[in-house]
């Protein structure tokens, strides 16, 4: 949680970046219909996610670590785009986005006794969840607006501002080269599982068959 309170210091307006931090350190949702999903601990909050064009399947993510990197990557590329480009770009508003973008999705999965990641059954996605919270705390229309858009075209919500245009698609990167990098120790694992059982068969091959 720290990291994420850290992130907030990019943020100029004091009052935006108090209103991220509450959300940050809020356990509960508004709703009192919704007080019953409780909030992973976001020291040990992942998710789940997946690439359609693979067939490696789903793998897990840490949300701080993820929010980390496309929050570093977001403030530079944001950078590089107002220096040769000219563009005047809203950073507190696209930082604010970053760091909760994805933040509720603690509320759709937590940690079994096998420190799985399993559903919580919260019938909102992490997106939606997120517009009806930022909404509710009277949050800039900006921000909610690069939450809501930040998947995309397979999202309810197309980035309409080049904040949310910069966001979602260095989101969309960082999550490729995870998945990858995921994919690729997920494949290790399978080879190593693999090579230990052909060692324990090769092993009883090799034992001496006892005399008739």
């Amino acid at each position: 949680m720290n990291q994420l309170i850290e992130l907030t210091k990019h943020i100029k307006n004091k009052e935006l970046r108090e209103k991220v931090v509450k959300v940050i350190k809020e356990t509960e949702l508004y709703n009192k219909d919704f007080k019953k999903y409780k909030r992973e601990d976001l020291d040990r909050a992942g998710s789940v996610f997946g690439v359609s064009s693979s067939s490696m399947g789903p793998v897990e993510r840490d949300i701080i670590s993820h929010t980390i990197q496309v929050t570093e990557l977001v403030i530079e590329t944001a950078k590089v785009f107002e220096k040769n480009y000219g563009l005047k770009l809203d950073m507190d508003s696209l930082v604010a986005g970053s760091v909760l973008h994805d933040i509720m999705k603690a509320f759709e999965f937590h940690r079994d006794e096998d420190d799985d990641l399993v559903p919580t059954g919260m019938p909102l996605d992490h997106t939606t969840l997120a517009i009806a919270e930022l909404y509710h705390q009277n949050f800039p229309e900006d921000v909610i607006h690069i939450v809501a858009s930040h998947p995309g075209d397979s999202g309810t919500v197309s980035p309409r501002s080049f904040e949310a245009i910069i966001f979602h698609h260095v989101d969309s990167m960082c999550s490729v080269v995870e998945y990858y990098i995921e994919t690729k120790k997920k494949m290790q694992q399978k080879l190593m599982a693999l090579r230990r059982q052909e060692l324990l068969k090769l092993n009883e091959q090799s034992k001496p068959t006892p005399d008739a």
